[in-house]
């Protein structure tokens, strides 16, 4: 990172954004922190982007220039919420540490114009709080970034003063990103927030997703044409989705299309135990094919004729973006927020939804897979929500930029 910071392109003085993604669980952060970092270096020849990530998979995301990975120790979340470290060798709480420490290094090399912090406003188990202090002191803007849902606001409220971060709000953000739609939801509704707080949000709209210039591998090619992709996100509770659709493939009724191909994503964090029965299953179906990771899942976006997913927001994003027919089978534990999302947009007759054990009998899944193929897609319904956010954001950074006292500037 050392050579980075003191660069100039194009003549012009290096504004430096740092993203901080707790990672725990799941593609969700990682793949929103990557949608803003690439925004930002299009639009901007003179931003330079960080990104420090706790997930595991980090790696295998290729980024655009004029942005940095700084990986975190992974840790992993269980399914009560709680959370423990990967290597049962070390402590969860030396692990915390040494995050803490890579954390606060980063900042102090890096030093930021504009630290956006994603979802958790004190970092996990309050690791980011040292480095808020320091950017704060150097006169950076501070922002908190949220996504359109974060729970149920009693279980939100508890959690977050469980946390302390109504105080961590007050004390070190200028402005809290929203993105997503007022008039979708608000996430932050029925919080004790004072007045002045509740000015620094903005709702920046949905972030929308392109599919990738690359074409597919070859050997997909063939198979993503009248497909369904099938996909749970990181896939570390998928198995039930999975094995939901596959007993409604194998029940099928003669009624429903005979000539669609079944793309089941599995995600990088599905149990090997788990993706072993689902290879034995698909064996004997000749239209079943597995992958268990595509970092461009835009691409069998793009082809898909409908989605079977969990719901979380990435997820959202993409069926929205390329306007696709789409059945959620949202997650319910350890938080609502998929399921509140699923519900609200099926309100807006954008995309159906059906309850996670209900979809365990394969009658009921059938019915449902073949309603949401029957629906219209989301763009005829005539309630799509805002998916400016992307454009938005990237126009109050530009006048963040111009704003940027002159004791930040880097002399060319």
């Amino acid at each position: 990172m050392g050579q980075m910071m003191g660069d100039v392109t194009d003549g012009q003085s290096v504004y430096r954004v740092m993203i901080y993604s707790h990672d725990t669980y799941g593609l969700g952060h990682l793949r929103r922190s990557l949608a803003i970092a690439d925004a930002l270096v299009k639009r901007f020849s003179n931003i330079h982007v960080l990104i420090i990530s706790g997930s595991s998979v980090a790696h295998a995301f290729t980024a655009k220039d004029r942005v940095t990975f700084v990986t975190l120790p992974p840790v992993t979340k269980f399914k009560d919420g709680g959370y423990g470290s990967v290597d049962i060798s070390v402590t969860f709480d030396d692990v915390i540490a040494l995050r803490q420490s890579l954390i606060i290094q980063a900042a102090k090399d890096f030093s930021p114009d504009l630290f956006l912090v994603d979802k958790e406003p004190c970092g996990l188990h309050g690791e980011v709080l040292p480095a808020l202090e320091i950017v704060q002191k150097s006169g950076a803007t501070i922002v908190l970034g949220l996504r359109d849902v974060l729970d149920e606001p009693r279980a939100l409220e508890d959690e977050w003063k469980q946390k302390g971060a109504f105080d961590a709000i007050e004390t070190f953000y200028e402005e809290i990103w929203v993105y997503g739609c007022e008039d979708f939801y608000d996430p932050l509704q029925d919080l004790p927030f004072a007045d002045e707080t509740r000015r620094k949000v903005r709702f920046l709209g949905f972030l929308r997703r392109e599919a990738p210039v690359a074409s597919l591998n070859t050997t997909y090619e063939t198979v993503t044409d009248n497909s369904v992709l099938v996909m749970a996100g990181g896939g570390g509770d998928g198995e039930a989705l999975m094995h939901a659709t596959m007993n409604a493939i194998e029940h099928s009724p003669s009624d429903l299309p005979l000539n669609l191909n079944y793309i089941f994503v599995l995600g990088p964090f599905i149990p090997g135990d788990s993706e072993d029965a689902l290879h034995s299953r698909a064996e004997s179906h000749e239209r079943i094919f597995l992958r268990r990771f595509d970092t461009q899942i835009e691409a069998l976006y793009a082809k898909a004729e409908l989605v079977i997913a969990m719901g979380g927001y990435n997820t959202f994003c993409e069926i929205m973006s390329f306007d696709k027919k789409a059945l959620i089978l949202p997650r319910i534990e350890p938080r609502l927020e998929q399921w509140i999302r699923a519900d609200r947009a099926r309100e807006l007759d954008l995309l159906a939804c059906l309850d996670p054990k209900s979809a365990q009998n394969p009658g009921y899944m059938n019915t449902a897979i073949a309603t949401a193929m029957d629906r219209p897609t989301p763009s005829q319904s005539h309630t799509v929500p805002d998916f400016g956010g992307l454009e938005r954001l990237c126009d109050v950074i530009a006048f963040f930029m111009v704003r940027q006292p002159l004791s930040r500037v880097i002399a060319v």
